[in-house]
């Protein structure tokens, strides 16, 4: 930019020269990344990693909010803090969480992070135990064949599981034909193991014969879960295969 003036009888004429910088606007940051949780007592500690862009103006606070997959109703706990990591309490010993973080600058509160790992909080010296189901059986079966599916429990640790109930829902159009220690209820064939160990597994099995008049794909799911230890991932205490009739 030239500011000029020409000049008159009193004054000679001159020119020069002005300099304007104009500055980006400010937006609010991007999202952090790297979440991840580690459980305590009735509280976790997440750590993660600062927004690739703070928006032109420094980042000045993080927010991480939980979410409680166990019961929603006692989710929502939030906390503050400058950086990674950040603690989060009031949280309920025996439910799963996952966590968020929000980056927020002058301008305003960017978008919130991918959830972080599940974590399950407990109490000090709480037993745990980790276990995981899987189901598996044939593709396909023909009418009044039989087949067989296999559930198989196995308990990761670092504690004995106790009070082990496995359930399998029988679909319609099969009978159930042999379920060695099984017991029904309803639409449920269920097992229960009085205990299994760190690192053990169990194996249940279940015959089924089809019916000479369904035609369909049928789906088999099955749960397992310890009545009395808390599970630090029970995610993987469900599992589902499906089986094509006819």
């Amino acid at each position: 930019m030239t500011a000029t003036y020409s000049g008159d009888d009193s004054y000679a004429g001159s020119s020069d020269h002005i300099s304007l910088t104009v500055a980006a606007p400010v937006t609010a940051p991007g999202a952090p990344t790297g979440v991840t949780a580690v459980a305590g007592n009735a509280q976790a500690t997440v750590s993660f990693t600062a927004p690739a862009g703070d928006g032109g103006s420094p980042v000045t606070s993080y927010k991480v909010t939980a979410t409680d997959h166990t019961d929603a109703a006692r989710g929502g706990q939030t906390a503050t803090g400058s950086a990674s990591p950040i603690g989060v309490t009031g949280l309920t010993n025996g439910d799963s969480y996952t966590f968020t973080v929000t980056a927020t600058n002058s301008a305003g509160t960017g978008p919130a992070s991918a959830p972080s790992n599940a974590v399950t909080p407990s109490a000090p010296g709480a037993p745990s135990a980790d276990l995981a189901v899987t189901v598996h059986g044939p593709a396909a079966a023909g009418d009044g064949s039989t087949f067989t599916e296999t559930i198989t429990v196995h308990n990761a640790g670092p504690g004995t599981a106790t009070g082990i109930a496995t359930g399998l829902n029988v679909p319609w159009g099969v009978t159930v034909t042999s379920a060695p220690e099984g017991s029904r209820i309803g639409p449920v064939v269920y097992w229960w193991d009085s205990s299994l160990a760190a690192n053990a597994t169990v194996t249940h099995t279940l015959t089924f014969r089809v019916d000479t008049w369904p035609h369909y794909t049928a789906a088999i799911g099955v749960a397992t879960a310890s009545s009395k230890v808390a599970d630090p991932h029970p995610a993987d205490n469900v599992a589902l295969t499906t089986v094509k009739l006819g």
